[in-house]
């Protein structure tokens, strides 16, 4: 409630305390103390679901993902697409209740990890096309994972180059395509002498 903490005399210290999940550090040549936050963040999470009732289409999820691409949720091993779900902080709703009995499982990425946890790129086939161009370059076809329709597609049925996918054959009319590409995030180099052995 104080408008302000000083040292009532030259002689007498002012103490600042670190809380829990915090850090204090001071700067001589600047005249400065910096406080920042020092918590961890599980930055990948799976919650496993048993209770499916027939009913019930909302799932709490132990972490708050950033959005829906930052998910991936499977029913009875198969991938629900995107667009089958919504995700409000913490729960997730399914537009319909999967049967009594089976198993819903929902991998999350966390809001705390530098940069994106998930690329989806999403497609529909035509009949007459077999390549797609991805938003980010994958590197190599082994960083993709196809769903089409929600069934998971072999890393032998399709090729990349760059940032375009090409399948075996032409992907059949009608067809929903998803491709989840994981992010690589850079990381920036120390300037020298920064790391030291506290760090």
């Amino acid at each position: 409630g104080q408008s302000s903490v000083v040292a009532d005399a030259t002689d007498d210290t002012l103490t600042l305390v670190a809380g829990a999940g915090m850090a204090i550090t001071t700067d001589a040549s600047t005249d400065s103390i910096t406080i920042t936050g020092v918590g961890t963040v599980n930055p990948f999470m799976t919650d496993l679901f048993t209770t499916a009732n027939s009913s019930t289409t909302a799932f709490t999820t132990s972490q708050a993902p950033a959005d829906e691409d930052a998910m991936m949720v499977f029913i009875e091993g198969v991938y629900q697409n995107k667009n089958s779900y919504t995700l409000s902080s913490t729960t997730l709703t399914l537009d319909s209740a999967p049967l009594s009995g089976q198993e819903v499982v929902i991998h999350s990425v966390a809001t705390g990890v530098t940069g994106t946890g998930h690329n989806s790129d999403q497609f529909t086939g035509n009949g007459s096309t077999a390549a797609y161009t991805l938003s980010v370059d994958p590197i190599t076809e082994d960083n993709c994972f196809v769903f089409f329709d929600g069934v998971y597609q072999n890393k032998s049925t399709f090729t990349t180059s760059g940032t375009t996918i090409t399948f075996d054959a032409n992907v059949t009319s009608g067809t929903a395509i998803e491709v989840i590409t994981p992010s690589i995030t850079e990381i920036g180099e120390p300037t020298a002498g920064s790391v030291t052995p506290a760090k």
